[in-house]
């Protein structure tokens, strides 16, 4: 099976490769979850998040140092629309960008 390629929406890409909101562990971590999107599977830990637009998921890493989330579009078969990547906090969800 080729794995599908991942598009970076907006500064997602920015923001994953950002130290000041993903660790180094996070950012390992969101890559191999992204890698088995890429071929077809389920991230380990992940939710269905229809609020952003139908069909966006949620990979949920949580580490010792935060909660990080990505959220991406598998529906389209030409890419993996990533949308947005951050830092949960207590308050929420950041904006997207």
């Amino acid at each position: 099976m080729l794995e599908k390629p991942i598009n970076w929406r907006g500064s997602a890409f920015k923001d994953i490769k950002d130290d000041g909101i993903f660790s180094a562990s996070a950012r390992r971590e969101a890559s191999h979850q992204l890698s088995q999107v890429q071929m077809g599977i389920e991230p380990d830990d992940w939710k269905p998040f229809d609020e952003v637009g139908l069909g966006t998921k949620e990979i949920r890493i949580n580490l010792d140092d935060g909660w990080f989330r990505v959220m991406y579009v598998t529906k389209f078969p030409e890419a993996i629309y990533v949308l947005h990547c951050f830092k949960k906090s207590r308050g929420g969800i950041p904006p997207i960008q």
